[in-house]
């Protein structure tokens, strides 16, 4: 019981022996109510205390402290009344009352009670009214909601709301027992009604019987144990009972006190404060929290809809429109998301904010799961507008499955996207996109070597064909928990470029890029491709291709021209060349400022391939059962005429295990430092020409044996 709730009870207490005193045959008494609510277990201790008056009339105070109930609140009451006898047989009574609670939501709420009553012999009446006082609106944001009213998507804070409320309740003695005997059994009917602001009105009926034994021996005659059972309904709880055992034990002596004087009945009225929880508060403009843009109209896109008609309706919807797709929808036309709208397959949800309040909330919907089925091979399945998104879709078939040219801040989450004829997702031109919690699998598979669309040229530099996702001129492009499989090409980012003589130039430079959680498995061609990329982190990146037998012009990560570009968290197995540090597609632009590190290469006929590069990191990285001949784990190919020598290459913590050859080295080399640890390596180093130039002051090693310059192998 928490110690306001008791407040009450112990004021009351500190005056009862005075009260005692003053009023000779009128002691204060206590009660104790022990029972089940609905389904809950609640306790309750009631001291009564008489102030002033004499037997035709009297003054009383009455405290109450409660534990247990609904939810497990909490609640104090104390009160002043007022009886007189009327007419013989009647008292009429009326009392005033300040109740508190604190809330199973740790809200503190306080409401003033006013009740009449006329109490006979055979007859009782009785009615009151409740007014909270105060903040009678408490934020609850686990309440939030996002709803859909009038056709839109809005929100609605979450509050816990103190109730206005009535009741009035009829008591009728049942003539089983005669009126002057100890015992009686009365029943009660009761009604109720409840009302606050944002929700519907809570009328309600009750019914008890109550079996009472006054008198109690060596209690006195101001004593009663009553039994009580009921049953109650109402809008917000159905059905409930009611058991209650209660006992009144008075405080003095009540011998010329009557057993059933009405003066000392008990006060019936509900102490507690009827609250209600909900997404009561008013209604705010929804705004998608992972597009920033403020939703709109709701639009529904199911089977039987057509590529024209759903873009008619997303049209006419205009910005921000939620568009809610279910079921297998074909479409022989792209469909065309406007700007800021967001599609979202059933089964999927999306997160919003209040646009005044701030608070947060996620729409669910719950139709069917959707599925999207491009028809035509030519025409994309879904385009994307700016700060569009498209969440929890089944996408097939089609050119592309997502595409998106020219566009900010767009995002693709929960997406399934197979048998597309190009690409599972295209990006170009885009700043600010957000791939999350998607996977990309079996596409349209390249035909054999020699079509010019199985491979990467250096005349389109920023062209890979049939890539699970293909980034051109991207900024900002974030990828997380993405999986790519079965598919020509895996991921490839790179920059917009034009030709220029023999040379080529950079349009858009993609840069900023972040990728967490990949995974890609059996790629017919590269699987990860970074061409002129700045600034790239891509964390815990997992590639399997060992199912590809390692065909011959396989490799598994190439990297062309890139700067400052760091892998951290990185496993791969098989193809010929696990990482390629390819020669740059523009002049003297090699690869620079690459870190590898926490990487495991598995199975690869070459670990790392370095053609020429600069300030290139690998830290605690294993390259294991890399065995197939004339390759090595590690191959420095540095050339005057493809980008200038391999230099300030660094490495801390590296191992070569069970393999064949660990280093082969060609062509010149400058400032080479760290070791290259062995276990289990057949052939520490080969020499295919390679020369070392050592100038500030580096040592490099291989199996713990200093390499001297000019010599490139120990």
């Amino acid at each position: 019981m928490r110690p306001l709730s008791c407040l009450p009870f112990l004021a009351l207490t500190v005056l009862a022996p005075v009260a005692a005193q003053a009023q000779a045959g009128s002691p204060a008494s206590v009660e104790a109510t022990v029972g089940v609510i609905g389904s809950d277990a609640i306790g309750m201790f009631d001291l009564f205390v008489p102030l002033l008056g004499d037997s035709g009339q009297l003054l009383f105070a009455d405290g109450r402290a409660t534990f247990g109930g609904e939810n497990d609140v909490t609640q104090g009451s104390i009160g002043l009344g007022y009886r007189t006898r009327f007419g013989g047989e009647w008292v009429i009574g009326i009392n005033g009352y300040v109740d508190y609670l604190r809330s199973d939501y740790d809200h503190n709420f306080a409401q003033l009670g006013v009740g009449v009553e006329a109490l006979g012999r055979d007859l009782e009446f009785r009615a009151n009214v409740y007014a909270p006082v105060g903040d009678v609106e408490k934020s609850v944001a686990a309440l939030n909601a996002a709803v859909i009213e009038y056709g839109r998507l809005l929100f609605r804070a979450g509050q816990e709301t103190a109730m206005r409320g009535v009741d009035a309740e009829a008591g009728y003695r049942l003539p089983l027992f005669a009126a002057d005997d100890l015992t009686q059994l009365k029943a009660y009917v009761r009604g109720y009604w409840y009302e606050g602001n944002g929700f519907e009105d809570v009328p309600g009926v009750a019914a008890r019987v109550e079996l009472s034994r006054a008198g109690l021996p060596s209690l006195g005659n101001g004593s009663r144990f009553t039994l009580v059972a009921g049953v109650g309904y109402d809008d917000e709880r159905r059905t409930y009972g009611t058991l209650l055992a209660r006992l009144r034990v008075p405080l003095g002596d009540t011998s010329g006190q009557a057993p059933h004087d009405s003066l000392y009945r008990r006060i019936e009225r509900s102490d507690e404060i009827r609250t209600h929880a909900g997404a009561t508060g008013r209604a705010e403009k929804a705004i998608y929290v992972e597009t920033g843009q403020a939703a709109g109209r709701v639009v529904r896109v199911g089977e039987g809809d057509t590529a024209s008609s759903a873009n008619n309706a997303l049209s006419a919807a205009g910005d921000g429109a939620l568009v809610l797709a279910s079921g297998e929808v074909e479409l022989n036309d792209t469909l065309q998301l406007g700007t800021g709208q967001f599609l979202l397959g059933g089964g999927g949800s999306v997160m919003v904010r209040g646009a005044v309040s701030g608070g947060r909330a996620t729409f669910h919907s719950f139709a069917p799961a959707a599925t999207l089925t491009g028809t035509d091979p030519t025409r994309d399945v879904i385009a994307m507008g700016d700060y569009s998104a498209a969440a929890a879709l089944a996408v097939r078939g089609g050119a592309n499955g997502i595409a998106a040219n020219g566009v900010n801040g767009i995002v693709l989450r929960g997406l399934d996207i197979s048998q597309t004829g190009n690409h599972g997702i295209s990006l170009f031109d885009v700043a600010g996109a957000r791939i999350t919690d998607t996977a990309i699998h079996d596409l349209t598979i390249c035909p054999p070597p020699g079509n010019p669309e199985c491979s990467f040229t250096y005349t389109e530099p920023d062209s890979a064909h049939f890539a699970g996702i293909s980034a051109v001129g991207v900024r900002d492009l974030t990828l997380s928990n993405v999986s790519i499989t079965n598919t020509t090409f895996g991921l490839f980012v790179a920059n917009d470029y034009q030709s220029v003589g023999w040379d080529n130039e950079t349009v858009i430079q993609s840069q900023g890029i972040q990728v967490s959680n990949l995974t890609i498995t059996n790629t017919v061609r590269e699987s990860l491709m970074l061409v002129g990329v700045e600034n790239a982190v891509l964390r815990n990146v997992a590639i399997d291709n060992t199912a590809q037998g390692n065909p011959d012009e396989l490799d598994v990560i190439v990297l062309f021209g890139n700067r400052n570009v760091t892998f951290d968290g990185l496993g791969i197995k098989g193809g010929v060349n696990a990482i390629m540090f390819a020669p740059p597609v523009i002049e003297d632009r090699a690869n620079s400022g690459v870190r590898i590190a926490n990487a495991q290469i598995d199975g690869s006929g070459r670990g790392v391939f370095l053609n020429a590069a600069n300030d290139i990191t690998f830290e605690n990285v294993t390259i294991s059962n890399s065995n197939t001949p004339y390759l090595s784990a590690f191959m420095f190919y540095g050339s005057d005429w493809f980008g200038g020598p391999v230099k300030d290459i660094t490495f801390t913590n590296v191992t070569v295990r069970n393999s064949d050859t660990a280093v082969t080295v060609a062509g010149p080399m400058e400032n080479i430092n760290g070791n290259i640890a062995l276990s289990n390596v057949t052939t520490a180093c080969n020499n295919w020409g390679g020369a070392l130039t050592q100038n500030d002051g580096s040592v490099f090693s291989i199996g713990g044996n200093v390499v001297n310059p000019p010599s490139s192998c120990p």
